[in-house]
């Protein structure tokens, strides 16, 4: 895979990481009513999601 490509791709995962993991700190918070219940649990589990791909693309050579 092209540097520059694989480069690119880490930091569009790290964008998505990071915005869905303050998606779900936010959907947590007590005053929060008007979020769906499970939407926390959604968010978390694609950032996480995304971290796993992150470290597997750091992985590739």
């Amino acid at each position: 895979m092209d540097n520059k490509l694989k480069e690119h791709a880490l930091n569009e995962l790290h964008n998505i990481q990071v915005t869905l993991s303050l998606f779900a700190e936010l959907a947590s918070l007590p005053n929060s009513n008007d979020v769906p219940i499970g939407l926390s649990d959604i968010a978390t589990v694609l950032a996480d999601n995304a971290h796993r791909m992150k470290q597997n693309l750091s992985n590739l050579d």
